[in-house]
């Protein structure tokens, strides 16, 4: 709207010299894209650097899951292994009143504490 209001103020100056207004719509148009390309460039060149630092900051850590989850699945039989000893292992329960039958299970150990 502002561009088409310009327009109809000073449509007797542009028509009455058209030559003058196109060569100075280029010139400005020129300069415009000009500054904007040095004044955005830089932004532009270091938004592109840092997505490819991030962009091979995320396949490091993909590659390191990805090692991670091989070494998981290489000792994945120790790992059970190791949380059937800990089910195994006796635990400790406390409370108020006597254990109820069926809680725990046999080498559980209890401990009742008084109120």
């Amino acid at each position: 709207m502002e561009l088409a209001s310009f327009i109809k103020e000073h449509w007797q100056v542009i028509s009455t010299f058209p030559l003058t207004f196109i060569v100075l719509v280029i010139l400005v148009a020129s300069v415009s894209i000009a500054l904007t390309r040095s004044v955005m460039g830089g932004a532009l060149e270091a938004a592109r650097e840092r997505l490819m630092a991030a962009k091979d900051e995320i396949n490091n850590l993909q590659a390191d899951k990805n090692t991670l989850l091989e070494k998981l699945h290489l000792h994945g039989e120790d790992i059970a292994a190791i949380k059937a000893e800990i089910n195994a292992l006796p635990k400790i329960r406390s409370g108020t009143q006597p254990p109820h039958d069926g809680l725990g299970k046999d080498g559980d150990i209890y401990i009742m504490v008084e109120k």
